[in-house]
């Protein structure tokens, strides 16, 4: 079996693969390859429900898959979106 750890995590970090091999302390990661900011957003609230009350920021690493399609308006509309989330 698989130790707990020492301390809660505090942290969710969620984003597409660029976040793969990111280590940090204390922090729960969700990496989902290839997401876009509105797969990203779709599942959020599945994730928000899902995560211990320990945690207490979001960090939300998202539109570099956005941007590689050279939409920079709907890009801009999608990253409106995610910060009113």
């Amino acid at each position: 079996s698989t130790p707990r750890p020492l301390f809660p995590p505090t942290t969710l970090l969620v984003g597409d693969s660029i976040i793969r091999n990111v280590r940090v302390f204390n922090i729960i990661m969700r990496c989902f390859p290839s997401a876009t900011i509105p797969a990203l957003l779709d599942k959020l609230p599945g994730l928000l429900c899902s995560i211990p009350a320990s945690v207490k920021r979001v960090i939300i690493h998202v539109g570099s898959n956005d941007v590689t399609r050279r939409e920079s308006v709907i890009t801009q509309q999608h990253v409106n979106i995610s910060l009113t989330f």
